[in-house]
């Protein structure tokens, strides 16, 4: 039998073949004979592929000049960089492939105008708005119908635009500073024209309605001068500034305003002295108090509630200076004392040079200078409509030591000093509280904050870097001094952040809080019954873990004054008394030293010595005072069972301060008064 025959091709292969080559021939592209068609593939002689090869050139060249005449009539971008590069794989060349080359610059520079332009526009800017143009002009771009025409257009208007509202902002400045009826109108007028809408047309809205009623405003300037709280002045006043009104009013307005900002920090310091039971703090604060109640400015009502406040202060001070009249002048040497095996102040005390006991050893200027290159804190902010309610800002002590800045002391960024007339440490006010009972509150330690109380508000700092402890400690011990120097009438305000943080933290005593060691300053767990790193013991009484720093001071001082206040003894209830007595800068011109008695150099004493280090004393008779303080704290504590310090404010009353501290030890969420997990 015959072999079966081959399978034919594929339906259409072999026939699209043959029409191809039919056309080519036809076309006098190919030759019409030399080459066979097979069964599955073309037999062709070298000519042959060279024809063809001829045929598909000629039929690029003619595909990729209509593409290129199509591109240069539309002027597209996209299409003609398309073009170009093909032409220039075949190696296309001639007039028109050059003109291609010149319009796809040409577009390419319009891109680059047209993206210029719209940045322009976006930041509002006249000079760069003008310098987009000045391109655009340079590569026509009006002349892009699609859309550089429009562009153009916009960007002219804006820029007219934007110069009429410099124009308008300029006319807005004159008149704000002439202080001008008309000329705030025409500048307001001209703002709107403008489409101008910036603080300065609000500020200008605002002056101008309050020249208009300026004869309204300063009746009621005269009213409040007789009898307007100290909210209503502060908001007159200023109106009246904004619009430079300076009549008899206003000055007598001004004279009541100072006269019950006075009143209400003279009112303040009564309180904080009140509540430190601080003899020379309330002995100075019932001067301020007094100076404030016959000032000519006040009202009757203002004058009766301060008279009832100093007549409570003088009864206070009056059972004070009796409780420290039953205490002997100085504690007998070795008696008490001695019997608790403590060193007593006697024989030869010599200086010893060499390293302080921190910083209640560290001159105020040194001390300063550190404030003045700033550090930084979290800062919280009031009011409502705060966007940002916690917020890290570069704080630092102004170049005259009056008051503090902030933001690089912007206009409201600032707090002068003598102002403030608290300074407290932990969660005292009411901010820190609703902070750190919400979900936003920090991750910062309750104690590594400080607030600087006002009349009208208070500033709170966070520290959260570094040494946090080292650098409140630097803050509140130096800022306290800095207020009392900066007293308005010279009168000394209570220095009590530290002692009164530490009463509290012993008064709300509790196994959930952390506590550091006194021996080697390691924060400790609760749980822990010895130190994790030393093994020292916990103590008794523990110190809040911000006063660590302070601990080689407060532990020369204790020796001086005979408290054992870091052994097992009812003394150790003593601890905040130690610091109430750094806290206050000591008499000028002296400062705190450390000595020894001679033959014993592992007994350090705080003592009072010369800024150069002579005359070293622990029988000044500052130091004699703080004995007789030590020892009537003892016999209060004695007399009220040996339990914790005695509560500074007078029976029935509640404390703010105290109220803050119990809220602060409740874990948030709970809904108890338990006072069991203070910040641990």
């Amino acid at each position: 039998k015959p072999p079966p025959a081959p399978p034919p091709p594929p339906a259409g292969t072999k026939t699209e073949t043959v029409q191809l080559l039919g056309a080519l021939a036809a076309a006098d592209m190919f030759a019409t004979d030399g080459w066979a068609v097979g069964t599955t593939k073309l037999f062709l002689k070298a000519s042959h592929q060279q024809q063809l090869e001829v045929a598909r050139e000629s039929h690029l060249r003619r595909v990729i000049t209509q593409t290129l005449t199509k591109a240069i009539a539309d002027q597209d971008l996209a299409s003609l960089d398309e073009a170009v590069a093909r032409a220039v794989e075949i190696r296309l060349t001639g007039k028109l492939v050059e003109e291609a080359k010149a319009l796809l610059a040409t577009l390419r520079e319009r891109e680059k105008a047209f993206e210029a332009l719209t940045e322009a526009m976006e930041m509002r800017d006249v000079a760069a708005v003008e310098a987009a143009l000045k391109q655009a002009a340079a590569v026509r771009l009006e002349k892009d119908a699609k859309k550089g025409a429009q562009k153009v257009s916009d960007a002219k208007a804006l820029l007219t635009q934007l110069k009429a509202q410099q124009v308008a902002s300029n006319a807005l400045a004159a008149a704000l500073a002439s202080k001008d009826v008309k000329k705030l109108r025409d500048a307001l007028d001209a703002a709107q024209k403008s489409g101008l809408n910036s603080g300065q047309v609000t500020q200008a809205q605002r002056m101008l309605e309050g020249l208009k009623t300026k004869d309204a405003l300063e009746k009621k300037l005269a009213a409040a001068a007789k009898g307007g709280s100290l909210a209503e002045l502060t908001q007159l006043l200023a109106q009246a500034e904004e619009i430079g009104l300076s009549t008899e009013a206003a000055r007598a307005a001004k004279r009541r305003h100072a006269s019950l900002q006075e009143s209400a920090q003279a009112s303040s310091a009564l309180q904080s002295a009140s509540t430190a039971r601080d003899e020379e703090a309330l002995r100075a604060a019932i001067e301020r108090a007094s100076a404030a109640e016959q000032n000519q400015a006040a009202a009757e009502r203002e004058k009766a509630a301060m008279s009832a406040e100093l007549a409570t202060a003088k009864e206070l001070l009056a059972k004070l200076e009796a409780e420290h009249s039953t205490v002997l002048a100085t504690p007998p040497r070795g008696g008490a004392a001695a019997a608790r095996g403590l060193p007593t102040p006697s024989g030869p005390v010599s200086y010893v040079p060499g390293p302080p006991a921190g910083l209640p050893c560290e001159p105020l200027a040194a001390r300063v200078a550190r404030l003045q290159r700033g550090a930084t804190f979290l800062k919280v902010a009031e009011g409502t409509f705060t966007r940002k309610k916690l917020d890290a800002k570069a704080v630092a002590l102004s170049a005259d030591r009056k008051s503090l800045t902030w933001d690089g002391g912007k206009k409201g960024h600032g707090l002068e000093l003598s102002q403030v007339v608290r300074v407290s440490i932990g969660l005292e006010t009411k901010p820190l509280q609703k902070l750190y009972h919400s979900s936003a509150a920090p991750d910062v330690a309750p104690t590594s904050w400080f607030s600087l109380h006002t009349a009208a508000r208070s500033y709170d700092f966070g520290a959260r870097d570094g040494d946090t402890a080292e650098t409140v400690i630097l803050w509140v011990l130096t800022l306290q001094q800095l207020v009392l120097l900066s007293s308005g009438t010279g009168v000394r305000l209570p220095a009590t952040a530290l002692s009164y943080a530490q009463q509290q933290w012993q008064y709300h005593n509790s196994s959930a809080k952390e506590w550091p060691c006194v021996q080697c300053t390691c924060i400790n767990k609760p749980r822990n019954t010895a130190c994790e790193v030393c093994g020292a013991p916990k103590p008794m009484v523990t110190l809040v873990p911000t006063v660590t720093p302070l601990l080689p001071a407060m532990r020369a001082l204790s020796n001086t004054l005979g408290i054992d206040a870091f052994n097992l003894s009812p003394d150790a209830r003593l601890q905040w008394f130690l610091l109430k007595a750094l806290e206050p800068p000591p008499p000028s011109p002296l400062v705190w030293s450390v000595g020894h008695r001679q033959g014993d150099g592992e007994t350090p004493l705080l003592g009072l010595a010369n800024a150069d280090g002579t005359g070293f004393s622990v029988d000044h008779a500052y130091i004699l005072s703080l004995r007789r303080e030590a020892e009537t704290a003892r016999q209060q504590q004695a007399q009220a069972g040996g339990g914790g310090p005695p509560r500074h404010f007078s029976p029935g009353q509640r404390s703010t301060s105290d109220v803050a501290w119990k809220q602060r030890t409740t874990p948030r969420g709970s809904s108890s008064g338990s006072t069991d997990s203070w910040c641990s």
